[in-house]
């Protein structure tokens, strides 16, 4: 059956091979009877290099502040349990929200906001954490620090979904983001070279990301001994990691690239 089935097109337009691909088109609109595209434009951007890198430095200072704010709970000077089911709930509301903001607002957008409101609030955060330990604090400064804890992961948690999509996206297809999660199917797949190098995009991410969850526990050991300056460093780490947003192209509504 697959000798009468001609390649995917896109595929071969991926691989530069363009005289299979304008065979296999021509095959396609002769069986559908209908008139064969302009191939031009499609052959001349199939070679489109990445005008500009995903940024790695968002990627790691995000993925710091989320483990950071997931495992240093004892940071915020309330029940225990009481902070752990809060810093987990407010994920869900993310998680809800993330999708369609990033469709509305544009990947670049969304990540700047997200990110600049992860540094402040966070830095915020760090502040009141600082001053609750001391001496005669009040309840209302606990219940302020808390409030502003959750409110840091819950922008930290949105910058990392958004931040996560929009370097991907930056990636071309032949290096994106396929994931195997079987490692039978990379060894039935007969061709296992370009089954591997479609990780790359996500994986080299991921990597950068894991880094900073490596990262994550040396800044609650030193928030033991320097209350809030968890929060304040992850802080300080997003605000700066902000700016380099600015260098990336936005992905939304964008023909995506297909091969470096």
């Amino acid at each position: 059956m697959g000798y009468f089935v001609p390649e995917s097109f896109r595929w071969l337009v991926s691989k530069m091979k363009f005289e299979q691909a304008d065979r296999s088109i021509d095959f396609v609109a002769n069986v559908n009877r209908v008139p064969k595209p302009d191939l031009k434009k499609i052959f001349d951007s199939a070679a489109t290099e990445i005008n500009t890198p995903s940024n790695t430095t968002t990627v790691f200072s995000v993925s710091t502040a989320w483990f950071s704010m997931s495992l240093g709970m004892e940071s915020i000077s309330v029940n225990i349990y009481l902070t752990i089911f809060l810093i987990n709930l407010v994920d869900i509301p993310v998680h809800l929200v993330a999708g369609p903001l990033l469709n509305r607002l544009g990947r670049k957008k969304l990540c700047f906001v997200s990110f600049g409101l992860s540094g402040i609030l966070s830095c915020v955060s760090g502040i009141l954490q600082h001053f609750d330990q001391l001496p005669r604090s009040s309840v209302s400064l606990k219940v302020a620090s808390l409030v502003i804890s959750l409110l840091a992961k819950m922008a930290v948690s949105t910058a990392y979904l958004a931040i996560t999509i929009f370097t991907t996206e930056l990636y071309p297809t032949v290096v994106r983001c396929k994931i195997i999660h079987d490692i039978d199917v990379c060894v039935k797949a007969y061709r296992l070279d370009i089954q591997i190098e479609k990780t790359i995009g996500y994986g080299f991410q991921t990597t950068v990301g894991r880094i900073g969850a490596i990262a994550a526990p040396l800044l609650i050991y030193l928030d033991k001994l320097f209350p809030g300056l968890m929060y304040f460093t992850c802080g300080v780490l997003i605000f700066l990691s902000a700016g380099t947003i600015a260098r990336l192209k936005e992905t939304k509504d964008v023909t995506l690239p297909d091969s470096i």
